[in-house]
């Protein structure tokens, strides 16, 4: 119980002290200090991730649902750190797709992801349909813009 309250709280940018009850031993402050020092860390997390996307990618639904080609990660993650994540995950299934909340949208981040191959994909809320148009022109007219620059300053192959 101490493992799943801990990924739960990684998970949610908690902590842990919303689920500390001191009546419980598996919940007591101590015992979930020392769960989160001695199995919450990064080489475990990638290791328990890659087992459980290996599993989904066998699942039917997830064929259904495009094959797991896309991501979310919502939920107060800067964008620079989902970055960071995604290429270091050891899965077989790599996202090309990355959905964010709001919180992690911003102009330079496109760039940085389809730079390494990604397209990123920020839900951007509190928005009119007529800002949204206007957002994704004002976007799309600049990855032309450096699309078409990056194409000029390529030398021809052979």
């Amino acid at each position: 119980m101490s493992i799943c309250v801990m990924l739960t709280a990684e998970a949610s940018n908690t902590g842990s002290e919303p689920f500390i009850r001191n009546d419980v031993a598996a919940l007591k402050r101590d015992r979930l200090i020392w769960t989160d020092d001695n199995y919450i860390r990064d080489e475990t997390i990638r290791a328990a991730n890659a087992i459980l996307v290996a599993a989904q990618t066998g699942a039917p639904l997830t064929n259904t649902w495009g094959g797991g080609e896309v991501v979310s990660a919502d939920g107060m993650r800067d964008s620079l750190v989902i970055l960071a994540d995604v290429p270091e995950q050891q899965t077989d299934q790599m996202p090309y797709q990355i959905m964010t909340d709001t919180g992690a949208y911003g102009d330079v981040i496109f760039g940085l992801f389809r730079l390494l191959g990604y397209r990123f994909c920020p839900r951007i809320a509190d928005t009119g349909g007529a800002q949204i148009l206007k957002r994704i022109t004002v976007h799309l007219t600049r990855y032309l813009r450096t699309v078409s620059i990056l194409g000029k300053n390529r030398a021809a192959p052979g």
